[in-house]
């Protein structure tokens, strides 16, 4: 039940934060760092060595920030033999925020769909 409840507030703060989130995924993509922006979240006190940092959400509850496919191939977190299979998932899944989701007791990639939230803009 746990990992639903981070689920479900995971997707609250997707929709609280679309606009600038949005803007850190076309970022990446835009200034030719990845075709492949992961963004991470993370509940725990100590901060993820990934990517960039980008702050706090939810009161403190989450530390968030973006990385990509390729440093997390480098740093041993994404095997190369999955590479290939993340690559067409991720591009199967266009119109979804790549989510590294974690806690100390898992982790677990998830997409979230663009859609999930109103077009503020």
């Amino acid at each position: 039940m746990q990992k639903e409840s981070q689920l479900l507030e995971l997707q609250q703060i997707v929709v609280e934060q679309k606009a600038a989130l949005l803007k850190v995924v076309e970022t990446i993509k835009e200034e030719g760092v990845s075709n492949y922006p992961i963004l991470w979240m993370y509940t725990g006190s100590a901060r993820p060595n990934l990517g960039i940092y980008l702050g706090e959400l939810a009161g403190g509850a989450w530390q968030h920030g973006a990385t990509t496919l390729e440093e997390l191939y480098t740093k041993g977190i994404i095997e190369a033999e999955k590479i290939d299979n993340f690559r067409a998932l991720y591009n199967h899944k266009g119109g979804h925020f790549c989510v590294l989701m974690m806690s100390l007791e898992q982790t677990e990639l998830v997409f979230l769909p663009y859609s999930l939230v109103k077009n503020e803009n």
